[in-house]
């Protein structure tokens, strides 16, 4: 037991008289709070969120944030990827906390194992993906016997899929020319390929080469997605998560009532002239804030009919194996109005 000159006398609300402390007891409280303080300072101190991105215009809202100095860089810092796939072996290997990808992308990597979690939609691809053909293929019934040019991802295999059935062929009735996305102008400059899949600003790009448009993302409705989405135990960070979404939708605020800034900004990094920068997001569906609450959300049961068309897809294109999700797909707690 504490003798006299060991206790200290601390009032209390609760009591109408005084509770008696040892001196040992309220070092120990101190030193709790000492604690709890030096763990807030660390969590306060988290190194950025790194976040791999490569270029497309569904993503780059989140360079216009970066320009107009929305993202604050000891909350979150970007690696620059030249493919889908460069960003996805950046987040298999722990180099990355998250990364702009396709949904098919983060079904694959759910198939390896590696459960990503989907917080935010960039965009719905309602005529931005193509597929470009040489002069003389007018439809998808003439590409019989051709060699078509494709990203190996799902994609490229949805796409495929809705034009050769639009064309009343399978996938036996063509020869697919694996190509990533930094090799298809210069495939199709060589004549390797009669027809490719592609998006902008490789579109563009075989258009002004010769190439025309015989199928989009229009007949393959909300099947091709773009999203943001995190490593599972990068969810923890959720102020940093939240700053990125803000800054996200905070920017797309800016595209849309400030068209010329926006074209100076994105112009020369999306390789175009200022006035055609606009034009690159045609085919796209923006989602707003309350979309993407729609989607994420209240919506959930449209999102998931639509992933599991997607999964039906990518399994017959022997993609992927899993015959359903073990894991949350989606959190749409970021994106709350």
């Amino acid at each position: 037991m504490a003798n006299a000159e060991n206790l200290v006398e601390i009032e209390t609300v609760k009591s109408s008289g005084k509770v008696k402390y040892s001196r040992p007891f309220v070092a120990l409280l101190a030193a709790a709070l000492l604690l709890i303080f030096l763990v807030e300072g660390c969590e306060e101190q988290r190194p950025p969120l790194k976040v791999a991105r490569h270029i497309w215009p569904g993503y780059e809202f989140m360079f216009l944030a970066e320009q107009l100095g929305k993202i604050d860089p000891e909350q979150v810092q970007f690696v620059q990827t030249n493919t889908a796939p460069d960003t996805l072996n950046l987040l298999f290997r722990g180099e990355v906390d998250g990364g702009a990808l396709t949904l098919d992308e983060v079904l694959r990597a759910h198939d390896k194992g590696l459960p990503l979690v989907a917080v935010l939609v960039f965009n719905i691809s309602a005529g931005a993906d193509v597929l470009i053909a040489r002069p003389e293929i007018s439809s998808p019934q003439e590409l019989e016997n051709k060699r078509i040019g494709v990203e190996t991802g799902a994609v490229g295999a949805i796409m495929l899929d809705r034009a050769l059935e639009a064309g009343g062929m399978d996938i036996e009735s063509i020869t697919v020319v694996p190509l990533r996305i930094d090799e298809q102008v210069d495939a199709w400059r060589r004549g390797d390929i009669d027809a490719v899949v592609t998006y902008e600003p490789n579109a563009s790009l075989i258009r002004s080469l010769g190439g025309h448009e015989i199928f989009s993302s229009r007949q393959a409705s909300n099947l091709i997605v773009d999203v943001l989405a995190f490593r599972p135990e990068a969810m923890q960070r959720q102020e940093q998560i939240q700053h990125l979404v803000d800054a996200h939708f905070s920017a797309q605020k800016h595209f849309f009532n400030n068209e010329a800034d926006t074209e100076y900004r994105l112009s020369a990094r999306l390789g175009v002239s200022p006035d055609q920068v606009i034009s690159l997001f045609d085919g796209l569906v923006l989602p707003d804030r309350a979309s993407n609450h729609r989607l994420l959300n209240t919506g959930l049961e449209e999102t998931r009919e639509n992933t599991d068309k997607l999964i039906e897809i990518m399994q017959r294109a022997q993609i992927i194996k899993l015959p359903l999700l073990k894991h949350p797909l989606f959190d749409g707690d970021f994106v709350e109005p």
